[in-house]
């Protein structure tokens, strides 16, 4: 998406904190939701500091499968 259609790593973090945050209730855990959207304010945060925006997107998405699988294994899902 960076390379492709020329979006910055902060367009991306916006486009899913907008995502995470009009979510559907019943579909994610507001625990889950929150953690969620401090990561992408921490991700933000390092892209303008300099940071890869790839590495960056790449930890969130690690970051979202653990949360998901957490929650699944603790039942909620």
């Amino acid at each position: 998406m960076l390379n492709n259609y020329g979006l910055s790593g902060s367009d991306v973090v916006r486009f899913l904190n907008r995502t995470v945050v009009n979510f559907p209730p019943n579909k994610i855990d507001d625990i889950v939701r929150c953690h969620l959207i401090d990561y992408l304010a921490e991700i933000d945060y390092r892209i303008s500091e300099g940071c890869d925006p790839i590495i960056q997107l790449e930890s969130f998405v690690a970051k979202a499968i653990l949360l998901s699988q957490k929650n699944t294994i603790s039942g909620k899902s």
